[in-house]
């Protein structure tokens, strides 16, 4: 094997932030937190505020992403799937709570004659309104 035959020995594309945000569409922010995460290839800092990523690194990223049977597709699908569950709304605590109601409205008069609203939770915790 040659020198030239050898892939680290050869000189490698190497792609700009903007250049990857154009291939991939994610914001600057979640490339960086996919990077963090190690779910994306590490970039390679050549000065303090500037970072490169080699393009046959992307592009391996990209066809990863594509087989459902890869180990980046899985981390990703349970990563979307985690984000999705703390979205939904979370079950009642028991036939308990249907009989008791969230929040009490109970007005009264301040020191100045005004109106007051007070509002409590069905357990009697005050909460400022």
């Amino acid at each position: 094997m040659t020198d030239g035959d050898n892939p680290k020995s050869k000189v490698r594309q190497m792609l700009t932030a903007e250049h990857v945000l154009a291939l991939i569409p994610v914001s600057r922010s979640t490339l960086f937190r996919l990077e963090r995460d190690r779910l994306f290839p590490l970039g390679q800092a050549i000065t303090p505020h500037r970072k490169l990523w080699f393009e046959h690194e992307v592009i391996a990223w990209q066809e990863a992403l594509l087989d459902p049977n890869s180990a980046l597709s899985q981390a990703l699908k349970l990563r979307v799937a985690k984000k999705t569950r703390s979205r939904l709304p979370q079950p009642k605590a028991g036939p308990l709570f249907d009989r008791i109601p969230l929040f009490d409205r109970i007005e009264g008069q301040g020191p100045s004659g005004n109106t007051l609203h007070d509002f409590r939770r069905g357990d009697g915790h005050r909460l400022k309104g």
